[in-house]
């Protein structure tokens, strides 16, 4: 009988999982530091996200709003900010402008659309850390009841499509590069969770103009596959260089949504992705912007 074949024999770990965990880290592998101090990415996103907190409250109220219901309003446009920038640190971790680009956008697109799904999301930018790492650590725990709850709960709420998806996620995270083999676990829980799900119960009709706002979105967003493999980026917590085919899978992945979600669940789903849809754009806009600029070489 031939010798078994462990992949996982030789990877770095050191390089792609945290090795020492302490506190928060050993429950939310994934979580990143706030550092408005050093970071001028992450002081401009909150300085972007007070503004339109400030703002909104002032533009409702004046429009006749109570203070509640305008404060209510402009903390959803401030979290479209956050929640943006964040998920285009995880499609391009190497540059931060492209967050910024697409938290502008998404506040604009929230202030005359009401645009975002909170739930949805949460579970897409926790997806795209669990295979980008950019924390510098796996998933843990609490990592994996955030995905799982928030997919369980979209799926009881007629969202079907996203309890496969994340079951698909899990599997492709324990095959590729320096994955976690209990993953595959992971994918069977997820997926037995369409127990709780409603199916039929809402329109999967898309209209043609998310159609085609949908194909511009992967037009611009699809060169950043392309050169996620040349990431410099470092994870937070372990100070190593991140895994530039996870990334890759990150973006692969995020375009499935994308596409899968559009067609299956209609214009419901493509106004919930509102905020990663215009991280997309805000990336794939400073990708190109970087490029002609040559501050990218591409090999």
């Amino acid at each position: 009988m031939s010798k078994k074949f462990n992949k996982y024999k030789d990877a770095p770990k050191k390089t792609y999982e945290l090795q020492n965990r302490n506190g928060l880290d050993e429950y939310l592998g994934l979580g990143r530091p706030l550092d408005v101090v050093d970071d001028l990415s992450q002081r401009t996103a909150v300085a972007l996200a007070i503004l339109c907190l400030v703002g909104g409250i002032i533009w409702k109220m004046v429009s006749g709003l109570s203070f509640t219901d305008a404060g209510m309003f402009a903390v959803g446009m401030a979290m479209s900010v956050i929640f943006s920038f964040m998920i285009g640190q995880e499609l391009d971790p190497d540059r931060k402008l492209g967050g910024l680009i697409g938290g502008v956008l998404s506040a604009i697109g929230f202030a005359f659309f009401g645009t975002g799904d909170w739930v949805v999301t949460l579970w897409l930018l926790w997806i795209l850390r669990m295979f980008t790492r950019t924390s510098g650590d796996r998933h843990q725990i609490g990592d994996n009841a955030v995905i799982l709850v928030c997919a369980a709960y979209l799926g009881w709420e007629g969202y079907f499509l996203y309890p496969m998806l994340t079951a698909a996620a899990y599997v492709m995270e324990s095959q590729i590069a320096y994955g976690y083999f209990r993953s595959l676990y992971l994918a069977g829980i997820a997926f037995v969770s369409l127990v709780f799900a409603k199916f039929n119960i809402h329109s999967n009709a898309l209209n043609a103009n998310y159609l085609y706002f949908l194909m511009v979105v992967i037009f611009i967003f699809l060169p950043e596959i392309r050169l996620a493999r040349y990431t410099k980026a470092i994870g937070d917590k372990s100070f190593q260089p991140i895994s530039g085919s996870r990334v890759q899978v990150a973006c692969g992945f995020f375009l499935m949504c994308l596409v899968s979600l559009a067609l299956m669940h209609g214009n419901n789903a493509v106004m919930a992705l509102i905020p990663g849809i215009m991280a997309a754009i805000g990336c794939g806009a400073n990708l190109f912007r970087a490029l002609v600029m040559k501050e990218v070489k591409v090999k």
